[in-house]
Order: C-alpha cells, then sequence, then structure tokens
C-alpha cells in the first residue's frame, strides 16, 4: 500500500471536515494542503533515505514515534490540546525537512488558494501524521533500516501521481532529483534547434551541443594557417603522453571547474576529453573499471576519489542508455556488490536537452536512472547517491571562463571504500 493511501486513511475525509471547522476553511483547501505537504513530506522522506545518515535518522524517528489516532481526535475537541498537538507537529516536520519549511509552506498555500499562516500550523498536523502512516507500513511488513530505504524507493511513482502539478516546482524547492527520472521523456520537437543560451532566463536550453567524437569545437580554428592547427595537434599529442603518464598520482591540480568532483575526474581519468576523441583514446575508456578495482583493493588510497564513467553515455535527450553502456555499467554493479562497504555518488553532465528538457533536469534524470539500473542489478539502494549538474557551464561564469564547452558525461565518486 502506497504511503500516501496510508496518510488518507489517516487523515480521512472526516477528520479533513473537523480540521476545517476547527480552522474556519473550507474542507477542499484542507484537503489540498493536506495533498501538498503529503507529497513534499513523502518527497523529504525519499530524500532522507538515499543516504546511510539521513536513512538513520528516518529510522530513528520511526522506532520512537508513538502517534495513537484518536489522539488526534481528542485534540480536535479543545484548542488548547489542538495547538500542543500542531507544535509537537512542527518539531517533527522540522526534524525531517530542515530549513525548508517556509518556502514549502509559501508554495502550498499558492496551490491551495490559502494563506500561508493555515499551511504552516497544519505542517504540525501533517509531519506526524505521515510518521504514522510510514510506522504503521514498517510494523506490518517488518522492515529494518534497509527495508525503510527500499519501500520508500518505491514511493517514487506513487508520489507522482498525488499531485502532478506539484512535482517540479517541489523538485526544485527541496531538491527532489531523485524524483525525476519517473517523469515521462518529452517528445523531441521536429522544428529546427533552438539555440542555447543558458545565461539567459528567456533562452535556458541547450541544443547547439558538441558530438560525442568531438568534445571541443575547433571551427573557430580553421580560419588560422595549417602550420597553426598541426602545431596545436601536437602539443595536444605531447600533453596527452604526459597526462597518460600522471594518471595514477595524487598530486592535486588546480582547474577552473567549480566543484571538487569534477577537477578530481578530470585528473584522474579525462586526461584527453579536449584534445582528443573517444575513438583516438581506446586505453582510457578500456581501463576505467580496472582503475575503480585498483583504487578499491589499495589500502593507501583515501575515499573520494573520482573517475570518469568511460563507455557509459545516452541517447540524444532522452534517459536510452546506448549499447555500449550496458557492460560497464553491470560491471560496476559487480563490482559495488563484491565490495560491499563501498558507497558512490553518480555524478552527471548533460549539454544535449532539447525544448521542454532543460539540460539540468535531463542531467538529474539520467543520473537516477542509472542509479536505479544499479538498484535492480542488486546494489543496495542507499550505496548510490546521485546529482545531476546540468551542462558544466554557470551563470556566473567569467570572462576567462566563456571559452568552456558544455559537457556531456558520467563520473562515479567514491564517498566510501
Amino acid at each position: 500500500m502506497s504511503l500516501f493511501a496510508l496518510l488518507k486513511e489517516i487523515l480521512d475525509d472526516s477528520l479533513v471536515e473537523q480540521v476545517a471547522k476547527m480552522t474556519n476553511e473550507k474542507p477542499e483547501k484542507i484537503q489540498k494542503i493536506i495533498s501538498g505537504l503529503g507529497a513534499a513530506l513523502i518527497g523529504g522522506l525519499i530524500k532522507r533515505a538515499a543516504n546511510e545518515s539521513g536513512l538513520n535518522l528516518v529510522n530513528n524517528q520511526v522506532q520512537k514515534f508513538n502517534l495513537d489516532t484518536t489522539q488526534l481526535q481528542t485534540a480536535l475537541q479543545d484548542p488548547t490540546d489542538w495547538s500542543n498537538f500542531l507544535a509537537n507537529g512542527d518539531k517533527m516536520f522540522h526534524t525531517l525537512l530542515p530549513s525548508i519549511k517556509s518556502p514549502v509552506t509559501a508554495f502550498v498555500a499558492k496551490y491551495a488558494g490559502t494563506r500561508n499562516s493555515l499551511v504552516s500550523s497544519l505542517c504540525g498536523l501533517v509531519a506526524p501524521a505521515m510518521m504514522a502512516a510510514l510506522k504503521k507500513q514498517v510494523a506490518n511488513q517488518k522492515l529494518d533500516a534497509s527495508g525503510i530505504a527500499n519501500y520508500l524507493g518505491d514511493q517514487r511513482e506513487n508520489l507522482l501521481q498525488i499531485a502532478p502539478e506539484l512535482n517540479p516546482s517541489l523538485i526544485e524547492i527541496i531538491g527532489l532529483q531523485s524524483l525525476m527520472q519517473n517523469f515521462s521523456t518529452p517528445q523531441i520537437e521536429e522544428s529546427a534547434a533552438v539555440k542555447h543560451n543558458e545565461s539567459k532566463a528567456a533562452q535556458p536550453f541547450l541544443t547547439d551541443r558538441a558530438e560525442d567524437s568531438e568534445p571541443i569545437d575547433f571551427k573557430p580554428y580553421l580560419k588560422w594557417a595549417g602550420a597553426l592547427l598541426l602545431v596545436a595537434g601536437l602539443i595536444a599529442g605531447g600533453m596527452y603522453v604526459w597526462n597518460q603518464r600522471s594518471t595514477d598520482t595524487d598530486t592535486p591540480v588546480e582547474t577552473e571547474n567549480d566543484t571538487t568532483d569534477t577537477n578530481e575526474a578530470r585528473i584522474i581519468t579525462d586526461p584527453v576529453s579536449k584534445d582528443s576523441t573517444t575513438e583516438a583514446a581506446p586505453a582510457p575508456q578500456a581501463d576505467s573499471l580496472n582503475l575503480m578495482r585498483i583504487y578499491l583493493t589499495d589500502a593507501t588510497t583515501k575515499p573520494g576519489k573520482v573517475f570518469k564513467f568511460m563507455n557509459v553515455d545516452f541517447e540524444d535527450n532522452t534517459l536510452q542508455l546506448k549499447p555500449a553502456a550496458a557492460q560497464p555499467v553491470q560491471e560496476l554493479a559487480n563490482l559495488l556488490k563484491s565490495r560491499p562497504t563501498a558507497e558512490i555518488k553518480l555524478i552527471g553532465y548533460a549539454n544535449d536537452a532539447q525544448l521542454p528538457m532543460t539540460n539540468k533536469m535531463l542531467s538529474v534524470k539520467r543520473v537516477y536512472a542509472l542509479k536505479q539500473q544499479l538498484i535492480d542489478a542488486g546494489v543496495g539502494f542507499v550505496r548510490v547517491d546521485a546529482e545531476g549538474l546540468g551542462n558544466g557551464v554557470m551563470e556566473k561564469d567569467t570572462a576567462r571562463r566563456a571559452n568552456r564547452v558544455p559537457m556531456r558525461e558520467i563520473l562515479v565518486k567514491f564517498i566510501k571504500k
């Protein structure tokens, strides 16, 4: 039974009527508030359970929580009891979803067409009711912490049916990237490609993308003499050889990228991404998973290393993996199953989104589609985190970074060994 269905059993129509009378609001608006807050809480629980520390928090809350539904009925009969009940529930909401109550409240108030103060107070009603629903399911199925994670992971599809019009905004407000892979993939428009410009709100999408075989567009350089192009090729070859020899070193290298994850990936596994094609560098692709195996078996290496996931790519503007990706994905799953303490984070970039998709959304959906494949292959839900970072070109980029090429790749970061 879905978590939201269990919530509806607790907060049934008769209780909604009582809450409406207590708050001087229409029952249909109370129901919309419950649906909106219910969706936010379910999404928050799913996100919490996606990593070990968050899962432990949820599990601890479930174990120590105790709510008899008669307590709720009693509270509704007395304003003082009702106020105390909501205050205790509000503390639980802050525990489950810290720091986001205000944006959630404002969003749900707009959705329900009611005042913010009412939605804020009813957070204290929906949060304990949600925990009561989860505790009931835990008891019925005798779920341990891992079971709770799997159960919550299974709620993603159900969540998207609660109030579909809420999903895109909730994803942005709460950071529910783990839900995005369940959205239907937009149909590809047959019209001409839309010129990209992510730095302006009026043109937020990328369609002018670099092809897989040409990570860097060298067309601007073709106007120069052939001799200069040859020199550039020789320099690129020299850089390739030098980087290949330094692949396994741990010497920090400062790059212009905004995140440590991308910096490390460039140092470790992507020395030629800017100067050669995939076909010109088969050796690093073949060794991608071997490098991960060596890293995991080397007791002297520390957690946090990042590898580019070679040969793993998707068909343009879709979540469909290319045929060549099936083997490395399965091999990564086998590697993780052979190292039960290892935990990873998949980091995705995309530059091939077409309207109405954005590169940010596409990158998130892809890494969570990969996460789901690893789960289906037998890897524990909590062992795989995921994050989509768009195309890697931020609006705040300075002129120094103006020539950065939008990225399209998957990185694997080992959070634990």
